[in-house]
C-alpha cells in the first residue's frame, strides 16, 4: 500500500497557489483594479499571503478545499449521468440546479469556517447569538422575512 500521508506537508503551497489562482481571476475577470495585470498579480499575491500566514486562516482554507472538491466531483458525476440518462446536458444544467450546488458550497464554508475558527466560543458570538436569541428580535426577524416574501410575490410580474 502506498503511504500518502506526506502530501500533508504540500498543503500549504496547494493553498496558497490555490488563492492566488482563485483571487487572480477574479480580479481579470471583474477588472476591478483596472487592466493592468502587473498590479492584479501583486494585489493577488498579497492576499495569497496573507491567507497562508494567518495559522487559523490558513486551516479554514484547508479544511474547506476538500468539501469544495467534493462538490465538483458531485456536480460532474451528476451532470455526466444525467447526460447518459437523457441524451444531453441542458435537460439538467439549468441556472437554479447551479444555483442549489452554490448554496450547499456556501453553507459548506460557513459550517467549516464556525468550526474551523473556534466561533462558537468568542465572546463577541455569544453575546449576539445571545441577543438574536430574544424573542422580541426573534420576532421581528421573521416579521421582516415573512414580510420580504409577501412583497416578493405581491409585486412579482404574473407570466
Amino acid at each position: 500500500m502506498i503511504d500518502l500521508s506526506s502530501i500533508g506537508f504540500f498543503n500549504p503551497i496547494f493553498s496558497f497557489v490555490l488563492l492566488f489562482v482563485i483571487v487572480f481571476a477574479i480580479l481579470q475577470k471583474s477588472k476591478i483594479l483596472g487592466e493592468s495585470k502587473p498590479i492584479q498579480v501583486i494585489v493577488a499575491l498579497v492576499l495569497s499571503l496573507i491567507f497562508i500566514s494567518v495559522v487559523e486562516v490558513r486551516g479554514y482554507v484547508e479544511s474547506v478545499i476538500p468539501w469544495f472538491a467534493v462538490l465538483i466531483v458531485a456536480l460532474f458525476f451528476v451532470v455526466f449521468i444525467a447526460a447518459l440518462g437523457m441524451g444531453k446536458t441542458d435537460a439538467i444544467a439549468k441556472p437554479w440546479f447551479i444555483g442549489v450546488f452554490i448554496a450547499i458550497l456556501a453553507i459548506a464554508f460557513i459550517y467549516q469556517g464556525y468550526n474551523s475558527l473556534n466561533v462558537a466560543s468568542n465572546q463577541d458570538y455569544i453575546s449576539i447569538k445571545n441577543w438574536l436569541s430574544d424573542s422580541r428580535i426573534y420576532g421581528g426577524l421573521w416579521l421582516v422575512i415573512f414580510g420580504a416574501i409577501a412583497t416578493f410575490a405581491i409585486t412579482r410580474k404574473a407570466k
